[in-house]
């Protein structure tokens, strides 16, 4: 939520590197519900590759869940979620009606943590899946990144968007 393009580019550059071709999807965090971006945004972009990989930063996780509900979209490549809010994010659950949060918009509201919300509702992917969890992350706990049918889930000292520039995660992210 409210991230730019630029966080991703360590992760973009190390990926590019080891010979992957790289794509940095934006998209309106704090002004779509988390389905409005993945159909305008995210799989338009899946579409675009016949075969791929994907590596998402938090809110991205539950765009690419939902995007990959779509039949036509299938990869034999693998995901790997960074500090995905898979099970909501009850720091923004209880918070949402507060001043300073409230400008997040629409998406962070679908983040609760109830078994009737977005993120609960949503399946798991259809792909091999290796989640990288924050230690240190205030916003997404570590046991709110749990998602089942994951290949691996490791947990790493740092916070909600440093671990993206975090040499483990990045290391992790390659294997």
């Amino acid at each position: 939520l409210a991230g730019t393009r630029w966080h991703m580019l360590p992760m973009a550059r190390a990926l590019r590197r080891r010979g992957y071709s790289t794509s940095i999807v934006s998209y309106p965090s704090t002004r779509l519900t988390i389905e409005e971006a993945a159909e305008r945004y995210l799989r338009p972009a899946l579409r675009a590759h016949r075969n791929f990989h994907v590596v998402t930063h938090s809110m991205g996780s539950l765009l690419l869940r939902h995007a990959m509900k779509d039949p036509s979209l299938s990869s034999t490549g693998r995901a790997v979620l960074i500090a995905p809010p898979n099970c909501g994010s009850q720091f923004l659950h209880k918070n949402f009606e507060k001043l300073w949060i409230r400008p997040l918009g629409p998406a962070a509201r679908q983040l609760g943590t109830n078994a009737r919300d977005l993120p609960q509702m949503l399946p798991s992917l259809p792909m091999q899946t290796g989640i990288l969890a924050a230690t240190k992350d205030w916003r997404v706990t570590v046991a709110e990144t749990q998602l089942p049918k994951c290949e691996s889930h490791q947990q790493l000292a740092a916070g909600h968007t440093t671990i993206l520039w975090n040499p483990d995660a990045i290391d992790a992210t390659l294997r």
